[in-house]
């Protein structure tokens, strides 16, 4: 059979099998959580949520607070505060996406609190959202500089990306970049990364490092 009649499903079976290999060598799959995060790495999201509602439902303080995260990002759902309070001290991003569920419904001064005890944390997570706070919100700017000059430190392209559009408009050289990732777009502010798994990318990233 030539390679133009060979059927497509079979080199999609066998390209699905590559894919999942190579999850299984980034993630142990055994931590129930790590199944999740490297079911999301593969773009399969419902099976990816269950996976963590599965490894919360045994009490894992960490898995709640990522599948309330991944709701958030996914509902904007305000119901969700508790469970974001909750996770805050277990997932970074579960902190990040309270403080926006916070000044989305208008109460942004808790919201800066937050982020800022994000910051203080070392949680790259809160120091773009922070410094856009700032920046857009807030009027802040020497504040917002040191937000996005934290976030860029760490290596977060976005909070770089940032930094160089601020210093820009005050006509300041840009310090150069501590991530080889792409630089976004040019001209404008970008968002905060809206999902809790987007610690590598908006796919799914590498599970949290749990706190006790």
């Amino acid at each position: 059979m030539s390679e133009e009649e060979r059927p497509p499903r079979a080199a999609d079976a066998g390209d699905d099998a590559d894919e999942l290999g190579a999850a299984a060598g980034a993630f142990d799959l055994e931590d129930p959580l790590a199944l999740a995060f490297a079911l999301r790495e593969l773009g399969d999201r419902d099976a990816a949520l269950a996976a963590a509602e599965r490894s919360a439902a045994t009490g894992d303080r960490t898995a709640a607070a990522v599948v309330a995260c991944w709701r958030w990002c996914t509902s904007w759902d305000p119901a969700l505060e508790p469970d974001l309070r909750a996770g805050a001290e277990h997932f970074p991003s579960a902190r990040g996406d309270l403080a926006e569920l916070l000044i989305r419904t208008d109460r942004v001064d808790e919201g800066r609190a937050v982020l800022e005890r994000g910051m203080l944390l070392g949680e790259v997570e809160s120091m773009l959202p922070l410094g856009n706070l700032y920046a857009d919100v807030l009027g802040d700017e020497a504040a917002a500089e040191a937000a996005y000059r934290a976030g860029a430190e760490l290596g977060d392209a976005h909070a770089h990306h940032n930094l160089a559009v601020l210093l820009d408009e005050r006509g300041t050289p840009t310090p150069p970049s501590s991530t080889s990732a792409s630089p976004p777009p040019a001209g404008t502010r970008l968002p905060r990364r809206r999902c809790a798994s987007s610690t590598r990318n908006d796919r799914g990233g590498h599970p949290p490092n749990r706190r006790h």
